[in-house]
C-alpha cells in the first residue's frame, strides 16, 4: 500500500464506517426513546401503514366505548326519573284507595284529591326534568298536528281553550280526549280540517312515503342558486313541489323575456296586454333604468332547470311579468295598483292559484289599498319586500324603528294574506339594511337577500343584495306550497310559511327575524284531512284513527318515543348503531291526565287507571334495563376488541426493547471501535512525515 499525505484511504474507510455505524445506533436510539420498532416508512413502509389504520380504528373503538358510557348515562337518568315516577303513581294509587274507603269524609276526600293532584303535577315536572345534555328522555313526545286550513262550521279546543290556523296538538293530547270540535251551527254539518303531520321539532316522522333522496336535487346549479340551500329546498322537491301550474306575478321593472333561463316559464307577452304597465304596451322586456332589477327577481323566482346558470325557488312555475317601471326606472302608485289588479285577472281567468311579488315600496294610496284588497278577496298570496333603509335611516328616526315599507307593513293590519319579508346573509344574520318586523311581526318572515346570484339582462347572471332579492324567495317557497297543497287557501299558504320557520334571534319571534327563516322542508310535510259529523252543540272528540298518517309515512310512529341513536362501531352501517325509543312517561302519556279523587266512583276509576300506569311504567323501564344490558355487552365487545385489535398492532409496531437495547450496545462498541481506528488511521500522515525530519 502507498504512503501519501493528500489522500488517506484508510482514513476515508474508517470514517464511513463510523458514520453508518452512527446511523445506526441513532435509528435504535430512536427506537428506544420512542418505544416503536417503526419510526419513519423507512423503517417498515407497509407495516407503518398498517400500523397507521389500525391507529386510527382503535381511537374509534376507544370513542365509541365513551359513546356507550354516554348512553348508559344517559339511560341510567331516564330510569331514575322513571323509577321516581313510578313511587309517585305508586302514592297515588295508595291515596285513590284511602278515597275510596267508605269511612272517608268529603272534607277528608278534598284533602287526598289536593295530595293526589299535587303528585299528577310532580310526574310532570318530573318528566320534564329528566335530561341530558338539554335533550329531554321522557317528557310527552309524539306526533305533532298543526291545523292548516279554518275550521268552517265551528271550532277546535285544547282542554277547552279554542286554538285555530297554526296551533298544534300532539299525539299524546288527541289520544287522551284533550282535543275537541264544538259545531257552533244549525243542525248536523261535516267540517274538514285539515292538518300537517310532523314530530316536535316540525320535521318529518321518518320517511315520507315516495319520496326521493334530496341530495339529487343538489346538482351544480342548485348549489349556483345559493338562496336555496338555506330555506332546504331541495327536500320540497324530493318531496313533489316544483311550483308547476302556479302562476307568479312579478311586479317590477320588467324581464329580459329572451334570457334563456326565464324564457320557457314566462306567460307568454304577446296574447296578454297592459304588460307593460309603466309605457302602456304588452312588451314587459326590462329597458328602464332599474339596472336589470326585475329579471333578477324573476330568475329567483322562478328560473328554469337546465342544467346551466340558476334556478328559481319555484323552477316550474309560470312566471307573469308585469312592467311598472317607466324607461327612467321610475313608477307610481297608480301603475302598481293597475298592475295588481292586472294580475289579479290573469289569475282569475287561468284558473291558476296566484302568487304576486313585490319587491317594491309605494305609498298607502287609496289605489294600491283597493288593488290589494282585491287580490285579498281573490286568494291571492301577496308577498312584498320589508325595505333597505334600516342602516340609513331617515335622520329624524331611530333605526331600530323603521318598520316594513308599504304594501310590506299592510300585513301589521290584518291582512293575512300578505307576508312581509326581510333579508338575511348566508350565516343567517340579518342584513344590515333589512328592516324591522314592527307590528306585522306575526306575518314576517325572512330569506337570503345578501350577494345573491340570479339572471341578468345580458342573458347572464350576477349578484344583488336587498329584501328586493328575499321576497321573490318566498314568493317561490309560496308557489311551491300553492303546487303541493292546491286545497289550501292564500291565508293558509302565508300561516303554513310563517308557522314553519326556522327560529332565529332571539326565541320564537323577534323584530330582527320576524317568524324566522323560510324552510320548505318543514313547511312541505304531509297533510291529511279530518272530516266531522257534529250536531249543532255537542262537542265531539277528535278521533286519532281519522289521523293518523299512515299512507303518508312509512315509519309513521317514530314519534311516539323519544328516539336516540348510538354509534356504538367505527363505521355507518346498520351495526354501528343501536337505536333505542323511549317512552313518554307523562301524566298524559299514563293517561293519568283526566284522574281526580273528587268521590268514591272516581277513586275506584283511579286505581283501574293507575294500576294500567304501573305496569306502563314496568314495561318501560324494563325496555331501558334491557338497553342498558345490550350497551354493558358492547361496551365488553368494544374492550375485548380493542385489546385484540392493540395486540396486532403492536406486533407490527411495538419494539422489543431487550433485543434493541443489545443492538445499541453493540453498535456503541462499534463506533468506539471505529472512532479508534479513524484516529489511528488519521496518524500515519504524522509518521510519514517523520522521515523529512
Amino acid at each position: 500500500m502507498s504512503l501519501t499525505i493528500g489522500y488517506q484511504h484508510s482514513a476515508a474507510v474508517a470514517h464511513r464506517s463510523l458514520v453508518a455505524s452512527d446511523a445506526e445506533a441513532t435509528k435504535s436510539l430512536a427506537k428506544l426513546a420512542s418505544g416503536l420498532r417503526v419510526v419513519s416508512a423507512q423503517d417498515d413502509a407497509a407495516s407503518l401503514a398498517i400500523g397507521s389504520r389500525i391507529k386510527s380504528e382503535v381511537a374509534a373503538y376507544r370513542q365509541a366505548q365513551i359513546n356507550i358510557g354516554q348512553a348508559s348515562s344517559l339511560l341510567q337518568v331516564a330510569d331514575g326519573a322513571a323509577s321516581n315516577i313510578s313511587d309517585i303513581v305508586n302514592r297515588m294509587r295508595s291515596l285513590a284507595v284511602q278515597s275510596a274507603n267508605e269511612t272517608i269524609s268529603s272534607a277528608e276526600r278534598s284533602m287526598i284529591n289536593t295530595e293526589f293532584l299535587a303528585l299528577r303535577s310532580e310526574i310532570d315536572r318530573t318528566a320534564a326534568d329528566a335530561a341530558y345534555n338539554g335533550q329531554g328522555l321522557i317528557d310527552e313526545s309524539g306526533i305533532v298536528y298543526s291545523i292548516r286550513s279554518d275550521a268552517e262550521h265551528g271550532e277546535i279546543t285544547l282542554d277547552g281553550r279554542v286554538i285555530g290556523l297554526g296551533d298544534s296538538f300532539t299525539q299524546r293530547e288527541l289520544e287522551s280526549g284533550r282535543v275537541a270540535y264544538n259545531h257552533a251551527g244549525g243542525g248536523t254539518l261535516t267540517d274538514d280540517i285539515v292538518v300537517s303531520i310532523a314530530n316536535a321539532d316540525g320535521g318529518a316522522l321518518g320517511v315520507v312515503t315516495g319520496e326521493l333522496d334530496f341530495e339529487d336535487f343538489q346538482d351544480d346549479e342548485y348549489n349556483a342558486s345559493d338562496y336555496l340551500a338555506p330555506i332546504n329546498a331541495s327536500t320540497a322537491y324530493a318531496r313533489g313541489g316544483d311550483g308547476a301550474g302556479v302562476m307568479v306575478a312579478v311586479i317590477d321593472s320588467g324581464v329580459d323575456i329572451d334570457h334563456a333561463d326565464l324564457d320557457d316559464n314566462l306567460v307568454d307577452h304577446t296574447v296578454v296586454l297592459g304588460l307593460d304597465v309603466g309605457d302602456d304596451d304588452n312588451n314587459p322586456d326590462d329597458d328602464s333604468a332599474a339596472a336589470d332589477h326585475g329579471t333578477h327577481v324573476a330568475g329567483i323566482v322562478g328560473a328554469e332547470s337546465n342544467d346551466s346558470g340558476t334556478m328559481g325557488v319555484a323552477f316550474e312555475a309560470d312566471i307573469l311579468a308585469i312592467k311598472v317601471a317607466h324607461t327612467d326606472g321610475t313608477f307610481d302608485d297608480q301603475d302598481v295598483a293597475d298592475a295588481i289588479n292586472k294580475a289579479v285577472t290573469e289569475f282569475t281567468n287561468a284558473g291558476a292559484a296566484g302568487v304576486i311579488n313585490l319587491s317594491l315600496g309605494v305609498s298607502a294610496s287609496a289605489a294600491v289599498t283597493a288593488a290589494i284588497n282585491n287580490a285579498i278577496a281573490n286568494d291571492v298570496v301577496i308577498v312584498a319586500a320589508a325595505g333597505n333603509y334600516r342602516g340609513n335611516p331617515d335622520p329624524d328616526l331611530d333605526a331600530l324603528s323603521v318598520e316594513p315599507l308599504y304594501p310590506a307593513n299592510y300585513a301589521s293590519l290584518g291582512a293575512t294574506n300578505i307576508l312581509a319579508v326581510g333579508a338575511t346573509d348566508f350565516s343567517n344574520e340579518v342584513a344590515s339594511f333589512s328592516h324591522l318586523a314592527g307590528d306585522a311581526i306575526d306575518y314576517f318572515v325572512t330569506a337570503p337577500g345578501v350577494d345573491v346570484v340570479s339572471t341578468t339582462n345580458d342573458g347572464g347572471t350576477g349578484t344583488k343584495s336587498g329584501t328586493s332579492m328575499a321576497s321573490p324567495v318566498v314568493a317561490g317557497a309560496a308557489a311551491v306550497l300553492r303546487q303541493m297543497f292546491p286545497s289550501l287557501s292564500a291565508t293558509e299558504i302565508v300561516s303554513l310559511i310563517a308557522t314553519t320557520t326556522n327560529d332565529l334571534g332571539d326565541v320564537s319571534a323577534d323584530q330582527f327575524y320576524g317568524q324566522g327563516l323560510v324552510d320548505l322542508a318543514k313547511a312541505s310535510v304531509p297533510q291529511r284531512s279530518i272530516n266531522f259529523n257534529v250536531t249543532a252543540g255537542e262537542v265531539a272528540e277528535l278521533d286519532a284513527a281519522s289521523v293518523s298518517p299512515d299512507a303518508d309515512y312509512d315509519d309513521p310512529y317514530d314519534a311516539l318515543f323519544t328516539k336516540f341513536q348510538f354509534a356504538v362501531g367505527t363505521g355507518v352501517q346498520t351495526d354501528d348503531r343501536l337505536t333505542m325509543r323511549i317512552s313518554a312517561m307523562t301524566a298524559s302519556a299514563l293517561s293519568l291526565n283526566d284522574l281526580s279523587l273528587d268521590d268514591r266512583g272516581a277513586s275506584n276509576a283511579a286505581i283501574d287507571q293507575l294500576d294500567a300506569a304501573i305496569t306502563t311504567l314496568n314495561i318501560a323501564r324494563a325496555a331501558i334495563g334491557a338497553f342498558q344490558n345490550r350497551l354493558g355487552f358492547a361496551g365488553q365487545n368494544l374492550a375485548t376488541t380493542v385489546e385484540n385489535i392493540e395486540a396486532s398492532r403492536s406486533s407490527l409496531l411495538d419494539l422489543d426493547v431487550a433485543a434493541e437495547m443489545s443492538r445499541f450496545a453493540a453498535q456503541q462498541v462499534v463506533m468506539q471501535a471505529g472512532v479508534s481506528m479513524l484516529a489511528q488511521a488519521n496518524q500515519i500522515p504524522r509518521n510519514l512525515m517523520r522521515l523529512f525530519g
